[in-house]
């Protein structure tokens, strides 16, 4: 239920995130968008998958959410290391750089605790 309950709070920040950026009419990059966007997708199908895992081990196996999660914290790694570059050549502001950053490490932590509830298919 922990894990459920800091999901949702990963969430409100994200969605917190994106109504900031409305207010100040600021967007990511295309490049960033091509990179989170996709990410976004993968989380979910995460969450999906953990729940499964949870409800019915044998037709969910906690290995592929394991994969998967690993996955997710290599691409958060590459993404915020393309992010560093996108700011140096100028390419995105510091301040949407500073939403991007934070939305990639909500998703980065959703995905860890995708995988704790999966891991409770071994209880």
């Amino acid at each position: 239920i922990v894990d459920y309950e800091r999901i949702g709070d990963h969430a409100n920040n994200i969605a917190g995130y994106l109504q900031l950026m409305r207010e100040r009419k600021l967007t990511f990059s295309e490049e960033g968008m091509d990179e989170i966007a996709p990410l976004f997708l993968k989380v979910i199908n995460i969450l999906e998958d953990a729940h499964g895992c949870m409800l019915n081990a044998k037709a969910h196996p906690l290995s592929a959410v394991a994969e998967h999660e690993q996955e997710v914290d290599d691409l958060v790694d590459l993404y915020e290391n393309n992010h560093i570059r996108r700011l140096s050549a100028g390419k995105c502001s510091a301040e949407v750089g500073m939403f991007y950053v934070e939305a990639l490490t909500d998703l980065e932590r959703v995905s860890d605790h995708a995988l704790n509830i999966a891991e409770t298919s071994e209880i």
